[in-house]
């Protein structure tokens, strides 16, 4: 839900005022009848075919209006390992239809080259998780090459610290998982100036500084667990399979969606992945540890109790 709420009210608001083109969701758009005859209507050949419509509705010349005072109403997943499959889709989706409108958002004069670029960025950003991963298998190559005191003594200074912040604005878990401490030192200097302007914002536990820790859990678990999901979609693409469509509650109450062989490897391959970090982690911690290290165990203790999530059916 506070995806979706990011989604709809930040990113589909902003990218509307700002003149560009929108990625509509499917339950919820309105379509001129004659819009959908000028490109001859839906099409199938990609997993997310309420984003292949926006494109080319748009590209075809059409605009496309965000209304922030229109209510739209969505069946959430009923747990979570429904959630990773739509997940999946969200990932496979945007990467099926760049392959598909690239050349279109390229050369379409229509489009400013900056919008051109963000019309690119939407559709590949999943491939910010491949990305992730890149970054988690070359911090564990270099804390067990380098040593360690080389490695913090780089971090602590003070060209570490502005390579932390920035990296903690564009990639922020990222940045936890290959400079833990300083990144976790710049969250709090961050946060005092709003615990400071706003004292009745601040709880012992829970939030600090105005920040609510429970949802920034949930988003880091999402983030963490997509690394892995954009591995099984990378994969379907290349292979050319078809994604899977999430089932509703209603369709799990009739017990119609058999899933137990499908959420076991997905809880196998996030156990398989932690075991993996955790071995890592323990040559390091014996031949060559570093106290920024112990970043690269958030991705495994995440990976865990996303698989407990799935066995659990929670």
């Amino acid at each position: 839900a506070l995806i979706n709420d990011w989604f709809a009210h930040f990113l589909q608001s902003s990218l509307s005022k700002c003149g560009m083109i929108i990625g509509f969701v499917g339950h919820g758009g309105i379509f001129r009848k004659k819009a959908l005859d000028d490109i001859g209507g839906w099409m199938t050949d990609t997993i997310a075919e309420d984003l292949d419509i926006a494109y080319r509705i748009q590209l075809k010349g059409w605009d496309a209006l965000y209304l922030e005072d229109a209510a739209s109403f969505e069946e959430v997943p009923p747990s979570y390992y429904s959630a990773v499959i739509r997940f999946k889709r969200h990932l496979k989706g945007p990467i099926q239809n760049l392959l598909k409108y690239w050349w279109s958002i390229i050369k379409y004069r229509s489009l400013s080259p900056l919008k051109k670029i963000e019309a690119l960025t939407q559709l590949a950003y999943s491939l910010v998780y491949p990305l992730g991963l890149i970054c988690l298998a070359l911090t564990i190559f270099t804390y067990t090459v380098v040593p360690g005191i080389i490695i913090d003594g780089f971090w602590h200074s003070i060209a570490g610290l502005m390579s932390s912040a920035l990296i903690l604005v564009s990639f922020p878990y990222i940045a936890l998982m290959i400079s833990p401490i300083p990144s976790f030192l710049i969250i709090l200097i961050t946060s005092a100036p709003i615990s400071i302007l706003f004292p009745k914002r601040r709880k012992i536990l829970g939030e600090i500084g105005g920040v609510d820790f429970g949802v920034i859990f949930g988003l880091m678990l999402v983030w963490y667990d997509n690394m892995l999901n954009c591995l099984s979609s990378i994969a379907e693409i290349l292979m050319g399979k078809e994604g899977e469509w999430i089932p509703t509650e209603r369709i799990l109450k009739r017990n119609i969606y058999v899933d137990g062989g499908k959420r076991r490897r997905e809880a196998i391959l996030r156990i398989l992945a932690s075991i993996t970090i955790v071995l890592f982690f323990v040559n390091i911690l014996l031949t060559n540890f570093s106290l920024n290290s112990t970043g690269i165990l958030l991705p495994a203790a995440l990976w865990l109790y996303s698989a407990y999530l799935i066995i659990t059916r929670k």
